[in-house]
């Protein structure tokens, strides 16, 4: 059927193009009315809209959490791309000066760690030195104390205060001894904990850095996102931040067609209607889908404009060849379909007297014959009632002088069709002056009439 409607397509635009010719050939000489010769055939209403070709799936590259930076490199809108190749890259002015402070501050810190462990090695080595000394100290006057009964009272009394002084300092040492390790390794900890939290930051702010470079995560082609702040595609300079697209990257093997159609157009075309697609960039390929889905969301043509446009979502189901992301196409929409019947151009049908009429070339001239019209397109009409097969009609009116007769249809006809009310039996009125004519007619497809 889509092959059909394609060679249908062509057969359209060959009338549109000889039509004017005839026209043009037209004279009062019967012989140079050009004629169409009726012919059966499958019967096409297909509307022409615009339509772009979009991904049905994609992947979407955003700018990394917390993150407010400008844009310093993106790639070319539409680049192919390998998987890890480098899509945009982004400087955060911000996040680069608190790495730099943050390098600083660690620095700092470790280095208060290594003096804090010598300053504690030293005090350990003297308080031990102390302790040793009063050792040493404690150990005389124990000696001298041997000697206090051979001393005077107040000399024995100097020197047993000598050791009492001597002991006291002792037992003082050896609680530094036991307290010293417990606070300077706290103060150590504390120290080491900090640096592991700094440290900590700095491999998160490593990594916020890294990200910076955005690369591709698969092979496909590279389409370049809105700028919040311009409405634009995104260029070098552009401010991004956290979360927004940055790279959209489109499954190339699967695609559909965004139509924006105008009211009229929008109201005629409905969903599951057959399309032909033609495309600018790929001259000779066509494409087939379907209608999946009208949008009854409007939006103006233009700022201001009373004007509305709808959005019609189609497939691809079939091509040879699937079109890339952004494709115009031209969408050749078929509205009606009507098989086996008999359609004609419309400028060979002519409005005489209130009756649809065409001119049947015969051999001693034309014939005026009344038609009952069904479908129609923007070019041809469907008759489902007062023609067939192999006759031939005129493009123009001929001169009265060329009609040899006017043949009507009969009342029953007319009637079958809803062209005429049935009379009724009591009051009925006369036949037509003229007698109408017996005329075989094209078999009627109930279709095209309801």
């Amino acid at each position: 059927m889509n092959k059909l409607l394609y060679l249908n397509l062509n057969k359209l635009l060959h009338i549109a193009f000889v039509l004017p010719l005839c026209l043009a050939c037209s004279s009062g000489d019967e012989s140079n009315i050009s004629t169409y010769l009726v012919e059966r055939g499958d019967f096409q209403y297909v509307l022409r809209v615009d339509g772009v070709v979009e991904p049905v799936k994609f992947t979407t590259v955003k700018c990394p959490e917390r993150v407010d930076a400008t844009v310093t490199f993106i790639v070319d809108e539409g680049q192919r791309v390998d998987k890890g190749d480098t899509l945009c890259v982004l400087e955060d002015a911000d996040l680069a000066s608190l790495y730099d402070q943050l390098l600083l501050d660690l620095e700092e810190e470790e280095g208060s760690l290594v003096r804090l462990i010598a300053s504690n090695e030293v005090d350990n080595a003297t308080l031990w030195s102390e302790f040793k000394t009063n050792e040493a100290e404690t150990r005389i006057a124990q000696l001298d104390s041997l000697q206090l009964k051979y001393l005077p009272p107040a000399q024995k009394r100097i020197n047993e205060l000598e050791l009492d002084k001597v002991l006291l300092q002792r037992k003082k040492l050896e609680g530094k001894l036991k307290l010293n390790p417990v606070v300077q390794q706290t103060e150590v900890r504390r120290l080491q904990m900090q640096i592991q939290r700094m440290q900590r930051r700095k491999v998160e702010y490593e990594e916020r850095l890294a990200s910076l470079v955005i690369l591709a995560p698969q092979k496909g082609m590279a389409i370049k996102s809105i700028a919040p702040m311009t409405g634009e595609k995104i260029v070098t300079g552009d401010n991004i931040w956290s979360g927004r697209p940055v790279i959209t990257m489109p499954d190339m093997e699967t695609m559909k067609v965004k139509i924006q159609a105008s009211e009229s157009n929008f109201n005629a075309i409905n969903e599951k209607d057959s399309i032909v697609y033609t495309f600018d960039a790929m001259p000779g390929e066509i494409a087939f889908g379907r209608v999946v889905r009208k949008n009854m969301a409007w939006k103006p043509v233009t700022r201001g404009s009373n004007v509305k446009m709808y959005e019609i979502e189609a497939s691809i189901d079939s091509t040879s060849k699937m079109p890339d992301p952004g494709f115009t196409t031209k969408c050749n929409v078929m509205l009606r379909e009507l098989k086996d019947t008999i359609f004609v151009p419309q400028i060979a049908i002519f409005n005489e007297d209130s009756l649809k009429a065409v001119y049947v070339k015969g051999r001693k001239g034309f014939e005026m014959r009344q038609v009952i019209t069904g479908l129609s397109s923007n070019k041809e009409t469907v008759i489902v009632a007062g023609l067939k097969a192999g006759e031939e009609i005129a493009f123009t009116r001929p001169k009265s002088s060329h009609v040899r007769e006017h043949v009507f249809l009969p009342d029953s006809i007319l009637v079958k069709y809803g062209e005429k009310q049935p009379a009724a039996k009591s009051d009925s009125l006369p036949d037509r002056a003229e007698k109408p004519a017996e005329v075989r007619m094209a078999p009627a497809n109930l279709k095209g009439n309801q």
